[in-house]
């Protein structure tokens, strides 16, 4: 079973580990330093969700509205979960909120080459 639910406090330090264990390699190849403290301070203030797959965390998504979209910041999963049912139903859940906010689009940023932008394209997101 697959459950979204607010983030607790301290789920933000498996958060913020994932986000780099993820990101390490692309932010690399573009020569951007990782930086601990501007990451803490940028996504606590979003919305943000743990996920969870049969009672165990498994990752952590970040979104913020805005005037007519759903801004996601980031949604990372465990490289063991990842390429699975759990992306889909994040992707149903976010669908889901912005049906019920009645807003016009979701939006979000990834890093050039990573390969997430693929699965994006196929679920209909539009490079802009």
């Amino acid at each position: 079973m697959i459950t979204i639910q607010p983030v607790r406090e301290a789920d933000y330090q498996f958060a913020f580990r994932l986000m780099r264990e993820n990101m390490s390699a692309y932010l690399e190849a573009h020569q951007i330093p990782w930086d601990q403290e501007w990451v803490e301070a940028n996504y606590r203030d979003k919305e943000n969700y743990s996920i969870f797959h049969d009672g165990v965390w498994v990752g952590f998504l970040s979104i913020e509205w805005r005037d007519v979209s759903l801004f996601v910041h980031t949604l990372q999963l465990r490289k063991a979960v990842q390429g699975g049912i759990i992306g889909s139903r994040v992707l149903d859940f976010l669908l889901q909120q912005v049906a019920d906010k009645n807003v016009s689009q979701m939006e979000c940023k990834i890093i050039v080459g990573n390969p997430v932008l693929e699965l994006y394209r196929r679920l209909g997101f539009k490079v802009i």
